[in-house]
C-alpha cells in the first residue's frame, strides 16, 4: 500500500466515524397510476402499502424478549469497533459481530424475532400538484421505514407516477391536442364549432374553407407547467368527414357544385 492510499484510508475512516449517529430508516419507493385529469388539475390521492413499524411488545428494549436486555458484544467489548492492522498503522473499523451497536440480542422478542419491526398496512395521502406527468417522483418526508435505533428518523417515501391516457385529450409536454371531426359542409362554409377543452366548452368561430388537418390553437389553454404556473397551448386538429353515400338531393347538389367549380 502506497502512502497516498494509507492517508486516504486513514482520513476516510475518520470521516465515517465522525458521521456516525442515529441512522434514519430506509426509503420506500412506490408506483401510482394516476388519472389523466388528476395529473392536469392536481389531486389528493390515498395510497396504501405494506410497511413496517416499531414492535410495541419490545418497545422498552428493542428486539429483546420482555424482561431481557441486549448483552455486551464479546468481540468489541461494547465499543462497536474493532482494530484492523494495515502495515505500520492500526485502524478502527465497525465491529462485524454487532455491526457497530456494541451489543447483541441473546433472547429475541417473540413477535418480531429480534428485528424490532413488525409489518403493518399503511395509508398516506399523496398531494399531487397540477402538471405532473409520467415519471414524476413525489417525495413524502419521513414516511418510509423506521430508523434502526431509538430517536432515528424514518426514511422517506417516494411515489413515482404513471399518468393514464385519455380518450379525447392527447398530451405532448404541456400542450394538449384534440382531433375534431367536422362535416364537409362545415369545412366549406365555416361557422361556429363547439369543442370540449380542459376548462369546459369552447366555441370556435371558423372562417370558410377549413382544410383537412388544419390546426386551430388556443393559447395558454393547455396543461400547467409543473412548479411554474404557466400553461401550454390547446391545439385543435380538424378532420373533415367526407360522406361515403349521398342522398339523391345531395348527389344533385354536388354535381351542380362540380359544374360551377369547373
Amino acid at each position: 500500500m502506497n502512502p497516498e492510499d494509507i492517508f486516504s484510508e486513514l482520513f476516510g475512516r475518520r470521516r465515517q466515524q465522525q458521521q456516525r449517529g442515529p441512522r434514519p430508516g430506509s426509503d420506500v419507493q412506490l408506483g401510482l397510476k394516476l388519472e389523466f385529469m388528476d395529473a392536469i388539475r392536481g389531486a389528493k390521492v390515498p395510497v396504501s402499502f405494506m410497511g413496517t413499524t416499531n414492535c410495541s411488545k419490545c418497545e422498552e428494549s428493542p428486539g429483546c424478549a420482555p424482561g431481557t436486555n441486549p448483552a455486551t458484544c464479546p468481540a468489541c467489548g461494547g465499543t462497536g469497533q474493532e482494530a484492523v492492522n494495515s502495515g505500520f498503522f492500526q485502524f478502527m473499523n465497525m465491529c462485524g459481530k454487532c455491526r457497530g451497536k456494541g451489543t447483541f440480542i441473546t433472547s429475541p422478542c417473540g413477535d418480531c424475532g429480534g428485528s424490532a419491526r413488525v409489518s403493518e398496512q399503511r395509508e398516506v395521502i399523496v398531494s399531487i400538484p397540477a402538471g405532473v406527468d409520467t415519471g414524476t417522483n413525489i417525495r413524502l418526508l419521513n414516511q418510509g421505514e423506521p430508523g434502526e435505533t431509538k430517536g432515528a428518523a424514518r426514511g422517506h417515501l417516494y411515489v413515482e407516477l404513471q399518468v393514464m391516457g385519455h380518450p379525447y385529450f392527447k398530451r405532448k409536454g404541456i400542450d394538449i391536442h384534440v382531433e375534431r371531426p367536422i362535416s364537409l359542409s362545415k369545412a366549406v362554409l365555416g361557422g361556429d364549432i363547439r369543442i370540449e377543452s380542459l376548462d369546459g366548452e369552447e366555441i370556435l368561430n371558423m372562417v370558410p374553407g377549413i382544410q383537412p388537418g388544419q390546426r386551430h390553437i388556443l393559447p395558454r389553454k393547455g396543461a400547467v407547467k409543473l412548479n411554474a404556473g404557466n400553461r401550454g397551448d390547446f391545439v385543435v386538429h380538424f378532420k373533415v368527414r367526407v360522406p361515403k353515400q349521398l342522398t339523391p338531393r345531395q348527389q344533385e347538389l354536388m354535381e351542380e357544385f362540380a359544374t360551377i367549380e369547373e
